[in-house]
């Protein structure tokens, strides 16, 4: 099945699948495998393939691919016949000599590993093929992740840019994540998985201010009044709608840890839960995992409604499960003060004393009255 795409204002449009590969590979070993490229369009479609190495660009899990780098280099078939690719190819070939690559060079750039069956092609309006491919792990391969990224091109003519004043091009990436273990080098002694920050979103500055003072009062009382208490209160005006949980990798290679969120009460009981299935951490990276609280303490009440109802202290704990390690704990305390609610019953409840207080004789003269004509129905 062909899944992800992208499309242009040009109205050309192409499909690929599957969008992600996890492949764990030894020295010497040879996989092969396969991509689909389809053609949804009523036109025929020029595509090129090409390789490039990608790395994080941020802690949300963004791409940064290395383009700069791949312009200068060009594809150079191999003796056996299948399409060996550089990371990206160019107009002009360049000669086998120049472009061949160091033993040094291909024992780290994974995009020397790969064979593509095919490079450029023409698909038929409507068409579906599979491109196989083969990845070969040299001997000497660095021990870690490899992150490479097969760009399919569509090469469009001219007259899809008639009357068009910008050329916009579409492009789908296949991202492969490529793990080298070796015994010794990575696994347990080869770094670890940390929680790097655990926190409550959409906190109170004023109301944690306030509550940090005092409560530095009773521990701390010389850093009280300073710039930063020494006992800091996390404190809201609602319920929070998400926590981040912010998880780095030291290893050599990547990780996909899954997360489960249990928030509870002062009274223990568990009020919200969450499971975070796998997010993918690379190596040296630091990635946020947000999560959303979907849990509730009342069902009924919309959301809004509800986080004006919370009040209290409460617990979250998440638990990090990454395979192969133990599971990894971690945990917050934030209070719950809606000001704002309190502040408008506070208001309503006045409002309402005070009339009853100013009117206080009108109503006992109608309560009189309501009640006289009761025990005159009565008695008839």
């Amino acid at each position: 099945m062909v899944a992800g795409s992208a499309s242009a204002q040009t109205g050309a449009t192409i499909r690929v699948g599957p969008e992600v590969f996890y492949e764990s590979l030894s020295r010497n070993e040879v996989w092969e495998s396969k991509i689909q490229v389809g053609n949804p369009t009523g036109n025929a479609l020029p595509v090129r393939l090409s390789l490039v190495r990608w790395d994080a660009s941020d802690e949300e899990g963004g791409v940064v691919f290395s383009e700069a780098e791949a312009e200068e280099k060009e594809v150079v078939p191999p003796a056996g016949g299948a399409t060996s690719i550089g990371p990206i190819g160019v107009n002009q070939r360049i000669d086998q000599r120049e472009s061949a690559v160091s033993e040094s060079d291909a024992s780290f750039d994974a995009t020397h590993w790969f064979a593509l069956s095919e490079q450029d092609m023409i698909l038929a309006p409507g068409e579906v093929r599979e491109i196989p491919f083969t990845v070969t792990v040299p001997g000497d391969a660095e021990p870690g992740g490899k992150y490479v990224a097969l760009w399919i091109d569509p090469q469009l003519p001219e007259f899809y840019f008639n009357e068009q004043p910008v050329r916009v091009i579409p492009r789908v990436s296949v991202l492969f994540l490529l793990d080298i273990p070796i015994f010794g080098v990575d696994g347990e002694g080869g770094g670890e998985i940390a929680v790097e920050e655990f926190a409550v979103e959409n906190r109170s500055p004023v109301l944690s201010g306030v509550a940090s003072r005092i409560a530095s009062l009773f521990r701390a009382p010389l850093s009280a009044f300073a710039a930063d208490p020494a006992v800091s209160v996390d404190v809201l005006d609602g319920s929070p709608g998400e926590l981040l949980l912010r998880v780095q990798n030291t290893r050599s290679t990547h990780v996909r840890p899954e997360a489960t969120l249990t928030i509870r009460n002062a009274l223990g009981g568990e009020v919200a839960t969450l499971a975070q299935g796998p997010t993918t951490v690379l190596p040296g990276k630091i990635r946020q995992i947000p999560l959303t609280i979907e849990g509730r303490d009342l069902p009924l009440l919309p959301r809004a409604i509800e986080r004006q109802l919370a009040f209290g202290r409460y617990s979250a704990q998440a638990v990090l499960t990454v395979p192969g390690s133990d599971p990894i704990l971690t945990s917050l305390t934030y209070w719950v003060f809606p000001w704002q609610s309190l502040l408008l019953g506070l208001f309503s409840f006045g409002g309402g004393g005070l009339v009853m207080f100013k009117f206080r004789h009108r109503f006992a003269v109608a309560f009189r009255v309501l009640f006289r004509g009761r025990a005159g129905g009565a008695g008839l």
